[in-house]
Order: structure tokens, then C-alpha cells, then sequence
């Protein structure tokens, strides 16, 4: 990988960065309403007079130009500000809110390869055979269905009419572990608790399985396709007519060399999870960022609204740069 690629990717993400930043606070203030008279109307006694103070106090009657290059000057030096409605620094908000999507988001990825390359494989293997089109057929619907309407059957079956699962939050309040990593199932390994760790699972079942299946229908997708080329190489031919078991030149040959369309759908899985699943996180009462963005929005938060969307996109844009990375690791035909 040269230096080049990794410098143009550098100012990409700079410029993108840019963007995205004037973009989100021209959308803030051109939106209806003021920030202050929401967080200060239910207060009783609250004049006119108080409210112009209070903007004053927070920068809001400075120029639009003034209020963005205090922005960005924030950005530069890590400094996101400080919450209109709960008067916390940004950055600790951030700091709380981000284990738990990321949490989400690996227990969702592990479920969508679970499943999503057995089946595509399987697919793959018994091309139009029944199995392939009832895997299809599935898959298709798997994709038609909505993630929240999918979390809300779920909740009904599992949670309501069976009570096997909790439905909403991470863990019980009488199981939180000491806060390590942030994670609850790391952190309740870590405190030796065994109770707070199967907790924390039943907690993350229902939305990892809503997010899961959702794109294990994608991945078992594009497993099909790409196997379905590969085993059609000359290389494949060549190890049957050796005689190698029909395991390994699936799963060793075939599925090795069928992966690499697979990085790019987990990039993008894992881009889109990070970036805050907004109705999972709502359905379920998941304390992520996007439930976080949610709530900024809601009370026009302009400083967590701003630093929330651009660190979900930092992230989306730095996710694709290290699967551009990892692809000239598994192919070294590939260079950059």
C-alpha cells in the first residue's frame, strides 16, 4: 500500500469531515424552533427575559459564522462542547453511549455470519435444487421485512407471550458489573460474575437477532453468487479430478477465495450498525448512540447532534478505509 493512496484517503476524510460539519449545523439552524425556549419552557416563571440571558450565556446570539468557527476550532482540539439539555460535556455522553452500540454491533455481526454463510453456501452447493430456492425464497423475505416490525414480533413472542427474554435496556439494575471496558458481557466476565454475564446475553438477544437476520439474508446472498462463480474455476476442477474431499475443496478452496465480496458487505454492516441503528436502538431501549441522536434531536441539542453525526460518520468512513486495507491482505493481487 503505498503512501499516496493512504494521503488521499487522509484529505478525503478531511474534506468529508467539512462537509458533513456545515451541512449538520446549517440543517440545525435552519430548522424551526429555539434549543433554549425547549430546554427552559417547562420551568415555571420562565420570561422572555430569562430565556434571551440564557442564549446569550450559551453563545446562541453570536453571529452563524461566529458559532461555527467556535464549532470547528471545537473539533480541532477535541473540545465538543458541553449538552444544552443535560449540561454534561459531549464527550462524556459520547464516552457512555458508544460500548453499548458497539457491543450491539458485534453480537449482530456474529449472528449475520452465523448464519448468513452456512446458507449461502448451502445454496450455493445445491444450486436449484429446492433447498436453494426455499434459502432464497427466505432470504428474500428476510429482506422485506422491516427491523422494527421484525423486533416487535419478536418482542411479542419472546419476551410477551413466552418470557424467556427481556425486551428492553441492557442489563438489570441489581447486575450492573463495575464499569471497565463498557461492555456489560466484557465487564461482567472481568468481575467474575456469571450472573450479570448471562444477564447482559438475554439482554442482547432480541436486538442482535432483529439486526442479525436482517443482514445474514444480505451476506447469504453474496455468499451464493461468489461461490457460485468460484466453483466454476478451473482450480476446482483440477482438485476434484485429485481426488480432495468435497469439505475441504468447499470450505478450504472455494469459500477461502469466495470471501473477499463478503469484507465488503461487512464493512458496510458494521459501518451501518456503528452508525447507530436509530429504530433498533428505539425499539429495544438500547442506550446507543443512535437512541442518543434520537434524543439530541428531540430537544435540539445542537452540540450532541453535531458531535453524534459526525462521529458516526468519521467512524463509516474509517470502517471502509481498513476494509480497503484488509483486502490487499487476503488477495495480494490487489494494490493500492
Amino acid at each position: 500500500m503505498s503512501f499516496e493512496f493512504v494521503f488521499k484517503r487522509f484529505v478525503q476524510l478531511v474534506i468529508l469531515i467539512f462537509v458533513i460539519a456545515v451541512t449538520v449545523f446549517a440543517v440545525l439552524r435552519l430548522t424551526p424552533g429555539d434549543p433554549v425556549a425547549v430546554m427552559m419552557g417547562q420551568e415555571e416563571g420562565v420570561t422572555r427575559a430569562d430565556i434571551e440571558l440564557k442564549r446569550k450565556a450559551l453563545g446562541l446570539d453570536q453571529p452563524l459564522h461566529v458559532q461555527f468557527g467556535r464549532f470547528i476550532s471545537g473539533l480541532v482540539t477535541g473540545d465538543l462542547g458541553t449538552s444544552l439539555a443535560t449540561n454534561r460535556p459531549v464527550r462524556e455522553l459520547l464516552n457512555e453511549r458508544f460500548p453499548a452500540t458497539l457491543e450491539l454491533t458485534i453480537m449482530a455481526m456474529l449472528v449475520s455470519f452465523a448464519l448468513g454463510v452456512p446458507i449461502g453456501v448451502i445454496a450455493a452447493v445445491r444450486q436449484n435444487s429446492l433447498a436453494d430456492r426455499a434459502i432464497m425464497g427466505v432470504n428474500f423475505l428476510g429482506l422485506s421485512m422491516p427491523s422494527f416490525w421484525q423486533g416487535i414480533m419478536l418482542i411479542l413472542l419472546f419476551s410477551v407471550t413466552l418470557g424467556w427474554l427481556p425486551s428492553l435496556g441492557r442489563i438489570d439494575y441489581d447486575l450492573t458489573p463495575p464499569r471497565v471496558t463498557g461492555l456489560m458481557t466484557i465487564d461482567a466476565l472481568l468481575a467474575g460474575n456469571l450472573a450479570s454475564f448471562v444477564d447482559a446475553l438475554k439482554h442482547l438477544a432480541l436486538p442482535a437477532i432483529t439486526a442479525g437476520t436482517a443482514y445474514s439474508a444480505v451476506i447469504a446472498r453474496v455468499v451464493r453468487s461468489s461461490m457460485l462463480e468460484v466453483l466454476a474455476q478451473d482450480y476446482i476442477r483440477t482438485a476434484k479430478s485429485k481426488g480432495l474431499r468435497y469439505g475441504r475443496i468447499i470450505y478450504v478452496h472455494a469459500l477461502r477465495n469466495a470471501m473477499i465480496p463478503m469484507i465488503t458487505v461487512a464493512g458496510l454492516e458494521a459501518g451501518s450498525l456503528l452508525s447507530g441503528s436509530v429504530v433498533l436502538e428505539t425499539v429495544f431501549s438500547w442506550p446507543g448512540l443512535g437512541r442518543l441522536l434520537v434524543d439530541g434531536i428531540y430537544g435540539r441539542d445542537y452540540p450532541l447532534v453535531q458531535s453524534t453525526v459526525i462521529l458516526l460518520c468519521v467512524m463509516y468512513v474509517l470502517i471502509s478505509f481498513f476494509v480497503d486495507l484488509f483486502y490487499s491482505v487476503i488477495d495480494p493481487r490487489i494494490r493500492w
